[in-house]
């Protein structure tokens, strides 16, 4: 008889969201029915351009006990860049994972997947802004994975997922992939994006953007019949998994359990569902 495969938990929360940097933050907020979009300025080009959109007001530094960096350095990352590494290493601190602790799995041990949006898009438009010739030319920079596991010192499988709206839900697919194989023994999973003028112009141009400026907050109205478009945001959450023997083992709290994942293909459109729902509900 084929072995079960084993359950998967979440083990740590960390996150910078424009409705707060905790899970209880968040989920007050969720349960009160307040909103984080806001009127945004995406007029970087030389014009003002408002959008109603959603902007993180404060990214949390990673604690200490996690990863000390010298002073100043956390603020001179690209925005990018603190969104995953302040999350990351918070959900690091909530599962009581630190490194070199004695519940802490040997760094090898520990995977690192993040899902993202167009990773390099805010360099692009800094070098075009300064006159730089390095917009075509990201390839020597390090990838945001990268400068992830090495500031946190995590050196076992790390990757980006890059699959639009889906990249994080492919990414947290991964890394219940690799726990329940035995490749490690906890993973660092989450997401992050940020809000940027191309992005922002780029959809509203093809008028996919909510036109409602002048009262933002109620924008964001997919099922309602005078919808006009939907609202961008940024934000970046990280979770620990770990499988539930070895949380369960050392004690640790969890917070759900990822049960299961779907996958499937329509084969329609890039951006529009499939008039014929069957390969979604598949999914789902």
């Amino acid at each position: 008889m084929a072995a079960s495969t084993p359950a998967v938990v979440v083990t740590g929360i960390g996150a910078a969201t424009p409705l707060g940097n905790s899970f209880g933050s968040i989920a007050d907020a969720l349960a009160d029915g307040r909103s984080g979009v806001g009127r945004y300025d995406a007029g970087t080009y030389g014009r003002p351009q408002e959008h109603p959109a959603a902007a993180v007001a404060d990214i949390p530094s990673p604690p200490a006990s996690v990863v000390c960096l010298p002073p100043g350095d956390f603020g001179r990352r690209s925005r990018l860049e603190q969104l995953a590494l302040g999350p990351a290493a918070w959900a690091i601190h909530d599962a009581g994972l630190e490194l070199g602790g004695q519940q802490a799995p040997p760094p090898d041990r520990i995977g690192v997947i993040a899902g993202i949006g167009a990773e390099q898009l805010k360099d692009w438009e800094r070098d075009y802004l300064d006159g730089g010739h390095d917009v075509f030319g990201p390839a020597n920079r390090p990838t945001l994975v990268q400068r992830l596991a090495a500031t946190l010192g995590i050196g076992g499988p790390s990757t980006t997922v890059a699959a639009a709206c889906a990249s994080s839900g492919f990414a947290l697919a991964l890394a219940r992939s690799w726990l329940t194989a035995g490749w490690v023994d906890a993973c660092l999973v989450g997401g992050c994006d940020v809000l940027s003028p191309t992005a922002l112009a780029a959809f509203h141009n093809l008028r996919a953007l909510s036109r409602r400026e002048q009262h933002p907050q109620q924008a964001s109205r997919p099922f309602d019949r005078d919808r006009d478009g939907f609202v961008m945001g940024e934000g970046g959450v990280f979770f620990m998994l770990e499988r539930r023997a070895d949380a369960d083992r050392r004690g640790a709290r969890c917070y759900g359990e990822l049960a299961g994942v779907g996958m499937s293909g329509d084969a329609s459109h890039m951006v529009t569902p499939c008039s014929n729902p069957t390969e979604a509900a598949r999914a789902i």
